[in-house]
């Protein structure tokens, strides 16, 4: 059985695009003076996510006031949503319960089939199968996928062969980069959905330190994201007018040992509090450093003695995702209230690949409530890397699959309900996003 739903054309989608989503427009919102438009929603965000009583365009950084009926206060452009209505094309929609024309059944190793979607990615004309491998079944028989929706490529970031060691991503589609350039200098990169580029910034970090300027970011709010660089600052940047403002670690303690270093970053967006790992480079004990909002320092928060090295921190609920890239291992750790002491942590089971001679670890996110891992198995010269998806405990493994070889970095987010997972590259600038089951 099939039904009809509106699908608009390409000329559509790239004439009459929001300027925050970079999609087709819907209920289209116009800015007096720039005539710049928005989605209704999306204007929303923006007002909502300003911290004071104006916001800037997108585009070409007009200042606005903000009225007291917020995005409503806006006069929509009729125009274009009847020109957008009359561009829409009509074309048959099989409803999920079938299997669409383009897609085969992947039979897996334990001998279930597996409806991988084929899809065509906009970088390439190749089409591609998302593969699951699923070790154990889900509790009600079904088989979760991960579907991918986009790949892009950072330009900028390909182009001058910089290294990315955080990813963030805000619930309006901005997806923010942080890394190391080759010049030993951090760099920010903000990215649309599209991958087109909106802010592109070089930082100097520290100079006088035996660190690298490694930065590390999370998302915040959806107009803040915080950083961590590896040889000692941390810092907030404002999507809204794109300042950056940054601390030292010396001034914010008096004093900062020349062999501390910093190695995470994750935000607690309940509680407004942010988590910075920290560590002496030939001693022991690990550290969350709790700041709040104001990147104002509160408190310390030790780590179990079994996790050796933060490569990657992720806060849910009470429950911190661990993955120690030194010793190769990912805990879940729980938290109590005050996000001063840790109540009780457990290993997460590591993926039994035959002939593995090593496996490290990189990134990790939670979404749907469950955790997810991307782990590095290597066999010889052969490199595998595939995103794990666990039980929300971490006691079993429900799937896991292939993705990039460059994988090193995700994270997630949230748009229109829908959960999605980001995933970048370290060395070729490439971001896959993907759709959560």
């Amino acid at each position: 059985m099939a039904s009809t739903v509106p699908r608009p054309s390409k000329t559509a989608e790239q004439s009459f695009a929001c300027a925050f989503c970079s999609k087709l427009l819907e209920d289209p919102k116009l800015l007096p003076n720039c005539l710049h438009r928005f989605c209704k929603k999306c204007l929303d965000g923006l007002i909502r996510a300003s911290p004071t009583s104006t916001f800037l365009c997108l585009k070409c950084r007009t200042e606005y006031a903000i009225p007291t009926e917020g995005a409503d206060g806006f006069k929509t452009d009729s125009l274009i949503a009847e020109i957008i209505a009359s561009l829409q094309e009509v074309e048959p929609v099989h409803q999920s319960t079938q299997m669409r024309p383009t897609e085969e059944p992947e039979v897996i190793p334990n001998g279930s089939a597996n409806h991988g979607r084929r899809q065509r990615t906009h970088s390439d004309d190749t089409v591609q199968y998302d593969h699951w491998e699923n070790p154990e079944r889900m509790p009600n028989g079904t088989i979760a996928e991960l579907h991918e929706e986009s790949r892009v490529t950072i330009d900028t970031i390909k182009a001058n062969k910089w290294d990315v060691y955080g990813i963030a991503s805000n619930n309006y589609g901005t997806i923010v980069l942080t890394g190391q350039t080759q010049s030993n200098r951090s760099f920010i990169v903000a990215v649309d959905s599209q991958g087109s580029l909106l802010y592109s910034r070089e930082l100097e970090g520290e100079r006088r330190t035996v660190f690298p300027n490694l930065l590390y970011c999370d998302c915040l709010s959806p107009s803040r994201i915080v950083t961590a660089c590896m040889s000692g600052q941390i810092g907030m940047f404002n999507l809204h007018d794109r300042s950056y403002n940054s601390r030292r670690m010396k001034g914010i303690f008096g004093t900062w040992p020349s062999d501390r270093y910093l190695s995470s970053i994750a935000v607690d967006r309940a509680r407004g509090m942010i988590l910075v790992g920290a560590k002496f480079r030939h001693g022991s004990g690990l550290e969350l450093l709790v700041f709040d909002d104001h990147l104002t320092y509160l408190n310390t928060l030790m780590l179990p003695g079994v996790i050796q090295y933060t490569g990657d921190v992720v806060v849910y609920n009470d429950d911190l995702l661990v993955c120690d890239r030194k010793m190769h291992r990912a805990f879940i750790c729980t938290m109590d209230p005050e996000r001063r002491n840790i109540r009780s942590s457990k290993e997460l089971i590591k993926p039994d690949w035959a002939g593995t001679s090593q496996l490290s670890i990189g990134g990790s996110c939670f979404a749907g409530g469950t955790p997810y891992v991307l782990w590095v198995c290597k066999s010889g010269d052969h490199e595998r890397r595939q995103v794990v998806r666990y039980t929300p405990d971490g006691s079993r493994i429900l799937a896991k699959q292939d993705v990039d070889k460059g994988a090193f970095q995700m994270c997630s987010s949230t748009m229109d309900g829908l959960e999605k997972i980001h995933i970048a590259t370290l060395t070729s600038g490439m971001v896959y996003t993907y759709a959560v089951p």
